[in-house]
Formats: C-alpha cells, sequence, structure tokens
C-alpha cells in the first residue's frame, strides 16, 4: 500500500478487465479555441458568416479549409487564398443542433465545436423557453445527438467524462450475475448513506486512444502535451471516484512497455534480497505480524544506493505524483501537501495474504492509499490475490483483480476497511 499524506459481508462485485464497464472517457470539453462569436454586420445575420473564421461567405477565403497550407494555422485563412475560387453560400454548413450558425466548412465547424457547445446550448434554451443554459446543460446537448453515450459533469467546469451506454449495461449485467452468486450482505447501517460502488466506471483509456482523440478534434498537440492532459482527465476520474464512493480504479496508467519494465525492476530488487517482512503499525503484543500480512516489502527512497537502476519505478511515481497534483482543495476537507515514500510489497504465493485492515487506524495524517500492479498475465482463478473492499457506503464488498498496469486509489481511514485474498503465485 502507498499511501499519500495530508495535514491535519460478504457479497462482492467484481472489477476486472472482461466484467466491468468499459472505459470512462474524458471529453475534450476545456480545449476550448478561445474565439468568440463573430458578430454580423447591420445587413446579415449568423448564417451569413461562417462563425469560426468570421467571414462572409461571398468573399471568404477560398482555399479548402479541410486542408489548411503549412503557413496557416487550423481555422487561419490560406496564404493562397485570395488565387483560389470563393466558396458559395450553398456550400455552408449548417449547426444542425441550434440552426442558428453556419460554417464555411466541415473543418471550421470540427474546430469550433468547443467553444460554440454552451452557445448551442444556450441558443436551444432561449427557443424552448429555458432559459440560461449552464455548462452541464451544454454537455448534455452535446451528448444528446449519440444515444449510446452518457455524460457526467464534474466539478471542474472545463472537463466532462463521457461514458459509453454499451458498456454501462455490460457492468450492470456483471453485477446482476455476481449478486446471484453471492446472496449475503452487510446489515444496513441506519445512519449511512448507501450506493451502488457497481456503478463506480474504471478509467481504461490508453494514451494512444487519448492521442486518437485529440487528432481528430484537430488538435496539434506533442506526446508529452497529450501525456499532461491524459493525466488531468485520470485525475478528475479519481477525484470524482473518491468523493462519491471513496474510491476509484485506472487501468493502463503506464502503458504495457513501462508496465514489463516495473515488473523486472522490483523482481530484481526482490532477487537480490532487499526485502523484509512487512510490519503492523498498530501490532498486538500476542500477535503473530505473518499471522495477519505474509508480504515482503522494501521502502523505495530515491537516495538509496539499491535503487539507482530503478528507472522505470522512479517514473511511475512521478506519474502518480501529476495525478495527486491535480488534488489540491478538490477532495475536502483534506488539503494534499505530500506523500509518503512508496512502498513495494511482494507477496511470495503459497497462499500468502494481509487480513482485512485499515492503512491508517491511527490518523496520522495519511487520507489516500494508491496501489499499482505489475504483474503480467495474472489469472485469477488460479492466482488468487483479489483486493477485496469494504467500503463504508456499500452493502457490497468490492473485489479488484490485480490486473497489470492498473492503479487503484481510495481513502486510507476506516471507511475503507480491506484484505489481500491469498496469493498463490509470486506477486
Amino acid at each position: 500500500m502507498t499511501p499519500i499524506t495530508t495535514p491535519p459481508d460478504d457479497s462482492t462485485v467484481r472489477l476486472n478487465g472482461t466484467s466491468s464497464s468499459s472505459p470512462s472517457k474524458s471529453s475534450l470539453s476545456s480545449l476550448s479555441s478561445g474565439k468568440s462569436l463573430k458578430s454580423a454586420s447591420s445587413n446579415s445575420t449568423l448564417l451569413d458568416i461562417c462563425s469560426f473564421c468570421g467571414i462572409k461567405f461571398d468573399d471568404a477565403p477560398a482555399s479548402s479549409p479541410d486542408e489548411p497550407s503549412s503557413s496557416s494555422g487550423p481555422g487561419k485563412p490560406s496564404t493562397t487564398a485570395a488565387k483560389q475560387p470563393q466558396p458559395h453560400l450553398k456550400d455552408r454548413v449548417i449547426c444542425s443542433e441550434c440552426t442558428a450558425v453556419a460554417y464555411c466548412s466541415i473543418y471550421h465547424k470540427e474546430s469550433d465545436s468547443t467553444r460554440h457547445r454552451p452557445v448551442c446550448a444556450m441558443i436551444k434554451a432561449t427557443k424552448s423557453g429555458g432559459g440560461d443554459a449552464t455548462t452541464t446543460t451544454a454537455t448534455t446537448a452535446r451528448a444528446s445527438s449519440d444515444p449510446t453515450v452518457r455524460v457526467i459533469p464534474t466539478s471542474d467546469p472545463d472537463v466532462d467524462i463521457i461514458e459509453s451506454a454499451a458498456t454501462i449495461a455490460t457492468m450492470n449485467a456483471a453485477k446482476a450475475s455476481m449478486e446471484q452468486r453471492h446472496a449475503r450482505k452487510r446489515a444496513a447501517n441506519p445512519h449511512i448513506q448507501y450506493k451502488d460502488h457497481s456503478k463506480n466506471l474504471l478509467f481504461k483509456s490508453t494514451l494512444q486512444d487519448h492521442m486518437r482523440s485529440l487528432a481528430a478534434s484537430g488538435l496539434a498537440l506533442n506526446q508529452h502535451q497529450a501525456i499532461a492532459l491524459r493525466l488531468r482527465y485520470l485525475a478528475e476520474h479519481v477525484i470524482r471516484g473518491l468523493n462519491e464512493y471513496g474510491w476509484a480504479v485506472c487501468d493502463n496508467f503506464l502503458g504495457e512497455t513501462h508496465c514489463n519494465f516495473t515488473y523486472r525492476e522490483v523482481e530484481r530488487l526482490y532477487q537480490r534480497g532487499h526485502f523484509s517482512a512487512g510490519e503492523l503499525m498498530d501490532q498486538k503484543e500476542d500477535s503473530q505480524s505473518q499471522d495477519i500480512r505474509s508480504d515482503q516489502i522494501l521502502w523505495f527512497d530515491g537516495s538509496d544506493t539499491r535503487v539507482n537502476d530503478c528507472v522505470t519505478v522512479r517514473l511511475l511515481i512521478s506519474m502518480i505524483d501529476s495525478v495527486i497534483v491535480h488534488f489540491k482543495d478538490r477532495i475536502p476537507p483534506y488539503t494534499i501537501s505530500g506523500r509518503s515514500r512508496a512502498m513495494i510489497a511482494c507477496y511470495p504465493g503459497s497462499g500468502t495474504r494481509y487480513v482485512r485492515h485499515v492503512d491508517n487506524p491511527v490518523r496520522d495524517g495519511r487520507c489516500i492509499t494508491s496501489i499499482y500492479y505489475c504483474n503480467e498475465d495474472w489469472k485469477l482463478a488460479d492466482h488468487g490475490g483479489t483486493l477485496r473492499l469494504y467500503p463504508e457506503t456499500s452493502l457490497t464488498p468490492m473485489d479488484i483483480d490485480p490486473q497489470a498496469d492498473r492503479l487503484v486509489f481510495f481513502w486510507s481511514d476506516r471507511r475503507n476497511p480491506h484484505e489481500v485474498l491469498p496469493v498463490y503465485r509470486h506477486r
């Protein structure tokens, strides 16, 4: 368990790579074009000009905006425009949602989609007598044209999460199956508001998926910018999961190659004999530590010469830190100020486990635990090792499989007791 520091039973639902829902995908609403809607002249309407470039159709540049020249960026007139035939009114592309604005090409319509979305929703709301449209209304209007997706607003007005209806149906089927297999539930506490934790979807989009989405939107970002943006979307997913359910799961965090390198570096440290038996914070005098936890651990310290060659582990910790930096003032009542050292844990197999416990029972300042798995080809039926969470607001425990490249976050205090079920392969 790698906790993040701050200042001052029995039925289960399983989250794995097949039966749970597909990824929550973040919309690109934060990447607004920054352009304000151009005003038409006194004798023109918004349908007489391109809403993106503001040029009237009868004197718009004629080079195809779908193929801008190398000297002009997205939406900018080409330097060779004067030499080309001009577009006609019949070629304009009108917004099908509000029918109030037009563009000189599909390219300009797509480039302006992010900025136009709230304006479009406001126009539609005005036409229907609904008054002002909020950001939530705008994003919902955008998704209404596609019945297979659902938009979930976040506390950040620039970022929304888009979920696939098809994958939600898959998740519900998996939930029904698990409920049939596990009939017993906790006794309900009348003072707790219980939630259906199976609705807490996994973030599964890869960096490659994210870059393809950016490319399709016409945004020219390099890989470093795309990584930073993806980490922000991932952080939004985690913040939502923590605030609503107390835990969150993200798959494909580093990518397959870096995950494999992480595994090799950890295995090398283990083979060198650098690990020792895990200890307990609140061990009772008459209990044996190995009866409660039988893992082997190593506290990762960047200044330790034994870990000098663990460059991918350093990258992993740095990327988790890059997610955490977005938590500032977003997970009340906490204010994140730092984290503890990362702890690498290995379970040697042969039924080793960690019984039900709380990571921070003594309130020492730690508030969030993050766990990253790097086990290749993990087969749950043969290898075991499930992380079983007992969230305070769930009547059924949640099983999270230790699949490779999976990152888990949950509250470290008594809201999330958890255990590692017996492990039958070196993990």
